[in-house]
């Protein structure tokens, strides 16, 4: 997914970490570590850690969650300061899209280019009414939004085609 983003370049990488500041954001995450992403915000529409953090955890078919082994190992390794669980994703629900990894191809670029509002409301509801996605990947989906803190609405008729 790094090459799809273009942060795979050398320009975007400095020292072993993405450098997100080329984007807007300012945001230096330690390479690999989107993954878990964390921080006080729960609110995933106004957080763009946690919207990096969704976008990956539809990619990829890692499935973790908050009691994952490597979000202890963060919490142990912080140097005894105190890093709330709930603080990686909602207790609950679970970033399980094992079955269902959607391409980066289908994140980054079909999905955006049939947009026109470009918020990530639409992006949301395209990823949930997209028939190009199995009924099974498009489930997953609203889960990871639901980890990642970004509260979405489902509608009994999402998964009838």
């Amino acid at each position: 997914m790094e090459e799809v983003l273009g942060i795979a370049e050398q320009r975007f990488l400095h020292k072993g970490k993405y450098n997100l500041a080329h984007l807007g954001t300012g945001i230096i995450i330690p390479a690999g570590d989107i993954e878990y992403y964390h921080c006080p915000n729960k609110n995933g529409f106004t957080d763009e850690g946690r919207i990096a953090a969704m976008l990956y955890d539809l990619y990829d078919s890692h499935n973790d969650a908050i009691d994952n082994e490597e979000v202890t190992k963060i919490i142990n390794d912080d140097n005894n300061n105190i890093i709330d669980r709930n603080l990686f994703g909602s207790p609950n629900y679970r970033d399980g899209n094992g079955e269902y990894p959607i391409s980066a191809r289908n994140i980054l670029i079909k999905t955006v280019s049939v947009m026109t509002e470009h918020s990530l409301s639409e992006y949301i509801e395209y990823i949930k009414s997209d028939r190009r996605l199995e009924k099974g990947a498009r489930k997953s989906a609203c889960e990871v939004f639901k980890y990642n803190y970004i509260d979405i609405r489902e509608d009994s008729n999402d998964w009838e085609f």
